[in-house]
């Protein structure tokens, strides 16, 4: 789990006009944080165009947990993504 949000494996694929067929897997093993820690947004957020910033309030707030949680917690794990 990265916080709330846990790893796994995807997979997509689609046949072209010529009838070959493109396909995609990808297996993440998520460490670390999925948040901008500047800015307490989603990295994936970046890619959706225009960004909504959460109000100064909570994103201090959250940035004082995430302190409150490095501080109790060892190194980080190793994350491991790969994509075929």
């Amino acid at each position: 789990l990265v916080g709330p949000l846990k790893g796994g494996v995807g997979t997509a694929s689609t046949v072209l006009g010529s009838g070959i067929t493109v396909a995609a897997l990808v297996v993440a093993n998520a460490a670390g944080s999925a948040v901008d820690p500047l800015t307490g947004v989603l990295y994936g957020r970046y890619f959706d165009g225009p960004v909504a910033y959460p109000p100064a309030e909570v994103h201090e707030a959250a940035r004082r947990r995430l302190a409150e949680l490095r501080e109790r917690s060892g190194p980080p794990p190793l994350n491991t993504t790969l994509a075929v």
